[in-house]
């Protein structure tokens, strides 16, 4: 059995799920009232929307470094979405040891911004002004690719994680199935599956592994791929996702009551950011052996 992480199809609401079925020979989508949740997720504090314009000068500053980067004509470069977030630290970057980017000390109001060119794709963090612009180059897509730029997710799309013990939750949003499952992983070693929607139900222990399996398993996550700078990108894409292709959603908490969370379209992987690609690949490993 290939269980994967759900995904959340845009608009999608933490009370409820989009679900595919057959009439026929036609395939419909409709919106499912579900209680997916316990405690509510605490995600790196998306911020309540504001109206606050991306600046001028931030949206000039990202083409100039793309163009000068890629070599991009700065002209052709567009911005896919923007939206304003509370960055806890380091402008929401993975920390890692001597990595470039330029890290604020302290928590601060700022910009997560997607821009594009044809069919590449280029993340970026910025503080509230744009003083200080910083490429995430692992969630960004410079080479040309077959899926669309990321969306930028709503604190709302998050599908709670069960408990506090949690380490990481995969959950299936999108795709042709009588039910949607979420895949949990304990520091403990138990993996666990539990119905997420039509109907909710408890969760029920399909595997274990060891503690050291699942150590290796999250430094792979947070540091070797640096997992936090895929925080609230959504990998979708509508058209797989209108044949039924599966979406789903990860989240890894973290030690401050935050979690990273983000989705993704399961049809073209290969197609996916390396850093993420190779998550994927090492949960389907962890869950199948």
């Amino acid at each position: 059995m290939k269980c994967s992480l759900v995904k959340v199809a845009k608009g999608l609401t933490i009370a409820g799920l989009l679900i595919s079925t057959m009439v026929g020979n036609q395939s419909h989508v409709s919106a499912l009232t579900s209680s997916i949740a316990s405690a509510p997720l605490v995600a790196q504090q998306p911020i309540a929307p504001l109206k606050a314009k991306l600046p001028k000068s931030t949206v000039l500053k990202i083409q100039t470094d793309i163009a000068q980067r890629f070599k991009v004509p700065a002209k052709s470069i567009t911005i896919a979405a923007a939206e304003q977030r509370s960055w806890r630290t380091c402008l929401g970057f993975a920390l890692r040891p001597g990595m470039k980017v330029k890290c604020p000390a302290s928590s601060m109001t700022g910009w997560q911004v997607v821009a594009q060119s044809q069919n590449r794709s280029w993340v970026y963090h910025t503080d509230q002004t744009g003083a200080v612009v910083q490429l995430n180059s692992t969630a960004s897509l410079p080479k040309p690719s077959q899926i669309p730029a990321p969306e930028l997710m709503k604190g709302s799309d998050a599908i709670a994680v069960r408990h506090d013990f949690i380490v990481f939750q995969s959950a299936m949003t999108t795709g042709f199935a009588s039910g949607y499952y979420a895949v949990d992983l304990a520091a403990n070693g138990e993996i666990s599956r539990r119905q997420i929607a039509p109907t909710s139900g408890s969760p029920e222990v399909i595997k274990r592994v060891s503690p050291k399996q699942v150590q290796t398993f999250m430094k792979l996550v947070r540091e070797t791929n640096e997992f936090a700078n895929f925080h609230q990108l959504s990998y979708y894409q509508p058209d797989r996702v209108a044949a039924d292709a599966a979406s789903f959603q990860f989240t890894a908490p973290d030690d401050d009551k935050g979690a990273t969370v983000m989705q993704y379209t399961d049809s073209d992987p290969e197609q996916l950011p390396i850093n993420l690609q190779r998550v994927i690949r090492a949960w389907d490993t962890l869950i199948q052996e």
